[in-house]
């Protein structure tokens, strides 16, 4: 498994005079994908510096999980750096290292001379400023424009304006923003008069998008124009899932995924194999993905559709069908045996959706099973950490619709309270996506379904005491 260093803006440039600030937060372990690009708490940041700039470094030349961002002040680097003729070229090296890897790659920023003359004519300083008059009539606004580009969630993504001059204020302009083969008004989501810019990233076309930028000085009425090209790839082709043998049984057979061919512009995909199980929820078989060719399991449920989900590192996927013929183990081993020797909580609840299967139980889990699952996601919440759930909320989401399909006792109910509260303080960082909105409305349904009216009453009182949001609460 590779680590990747990744750079939110690609070969940026700076205006002497301002903070010299690199993001390598996107950066990511290919073995472990997390969702919206969050950094890896695991993996250590260091960088190393042009021979210039190497005494204000010491701090980010030792590798530590905050050095994802390295930020060097003007106050700093002026009394190091003369302001340039025309421009300098800066060579930063960023390395990431997580257990025994390792991985670097350079980066060169231009440093641009200041925006003021009178810095070049004045030698006893090295500050400049400009004046409002000067804001107002001589600037060309074009030199220090820059567009930053963030995905939001899965389907959106965000263009925002940057001034790469702290004495030019963005408010003070107006912004008309312009994707030439737009065909409504609706397709920018925020309108085409805010400073950012929000779109659907199906609205793209393949290849490279135009988006023009006119920004409008109000007091003189000048307009300045930048244009930014956002290249929409394709997602992955040309491959198939082969799955050897094509017959076998649940938790026995060995099957081995056979994933070549695909095709991509991205060096690096990442293959995973999913299931679709009762409540129509993805469950994925390969915990959290693979990049070699051959992925081998016997953890296969009973009579399902397995599907081989292949995604590029900028988000495009694809997924086709495995055809695969999986039969019932009559001589399936107890639950508990499946889970002695399973640590990992995310294993577990996969164990336990294909030992249901099995089972074919038409009314879901036994109580026994509710009684594990509960428990277990009960210690897990105790010491919750946001990435991992990310990761791991399908399966996560998908016990607790089944769960909450059944009467529950005293004890489970008090219990899958305090997990939905948890939940619900970190319901921001699921409002980008709808599908995860809508497993939580299925959740709280299903217990408005089952629940009496004393039940009801006691739920809305653990509501209160726990603080569950109400905009989020169950339906009267």
């Amino acid at each position: 498994m590779k680590l990747i260093p990744i750079f939110k803006n690609e070969n940026p440039y700076y205006v002497y005079g301002l903070d010299i600030k690199i993001d390598a937060s996107f950066s990511i372990d290919e073995g472990l994908i997390l969702q919206n690009q969050s950094t890896d708490p695991l993996m250590l940041f260091s960088w190393d510096c042009p021979n210039q700039l190497k005494p204000l470094c010491k701090s980010y030349s030792i590798p530590n999980s905050n050095n994802k961002i390295i930020n060097i002040k003007y106050s700093q680097y002026s009394s190091l750096l003369q302001d340039p003729d025309d421009f300098l070229n800066l060579e930063f090296t960023l390395n990431i290292f997580k257990d025994k890897r390792s991985s670097n790659r350079p980066i060169t920023i231009k440093l641009n001379k200041s925006i003021s003359n009178d810095s070049k004519q004045n030698n006893n300083t090295k500050n400049f400023t400009v004046s409002k008059t000067e804001i107002d009539t001589d600037i060309d606004l074009t030199k220090f424009i820059m567009i930053e580009q963030n995905r939001i969630g899965i389907e959106d993504l965000l263009f925002q304006v940057t001034l790469l001059n702290q004495n030019l204020s963005l408010e003070k302009y107006k912004y008309t923003w312009n994707i030439p083969h737009f065909k409504s008004d609706d397709q920018y989501l925020n309108g085409i008069n805010e400073i950012y810019l929000r779109v659907k990233q199906k609205d793209f076309l393949n290849g490279v998008n135009k988006i023009i930028l006119k920004i409008t000085n109000p007091t003189t009425g000048q307009n300045f124009y930048t244009t930014y090209d956002y290249e929409k790839g394709f997602p992955p082709y040309g491959g198939n899932c082969r799955v050897e043998p094509i017959e076998g049984y649940s938790l026995l057979t060995n099957f081995n995924f056979n994933v070549e061919n695909w095709t991509s512009s991205s060096k690096l995909l990442i293959y995973k194999i999913l299931f679709e199980n009762k409540s129509k929820i993805l469950f994925d078989l390969s915990n959290g993905g693979f990049t070699s060719k051959v992925f081998n399991t016997q953890n296969l449920p009973l009579e399902s559709k397995i599907f081989l989900q292949v995604t590029d590192v900028y988000g495009f996927s694809t997924t086709v069908p495995c055809l695969v013929n999986i039969k019932k183990n009559k001589n399936l081993k107890s639950l508990d045996s499946l889970l002695e020797n399973v640590i990992d909580m995310s294993n577990k609840l996969l164990l336990i959706e294909i030992y249901q299967t099995n089972i074919n139980s038409e009314n879901g889990m036994n109580y026994k099973i509710i009684d594990e699952s509960i428990n277990m996601l009960n210690i897990y919440f105790e010491n919750f950490y946001l990435d991992d759930f990310l990761v791991n909320y399908e399966k996560i989401i998908s016990t607790l619709i089944t769960i909450t399909n059944h009467k529950l006792k005293d004890e489970n109910l008090n219990n899958l309270l305090k997990i939905l509260n948890v939940i619900l303080k970190y319901i921001d960082s699921l409002m980008n996506d709808v599908n995860k909105i809508e497993y939580i409305y299925k959740i709280l349904d299903n217990l408005n379904t089952i629940i009496g009216d004393e039940l009801k009453s006691r739920i809305y009182y653990f509501l209160k005491i726990y603080k569950i949001n109400l905009k989020f609460i169950l339906k009267k």
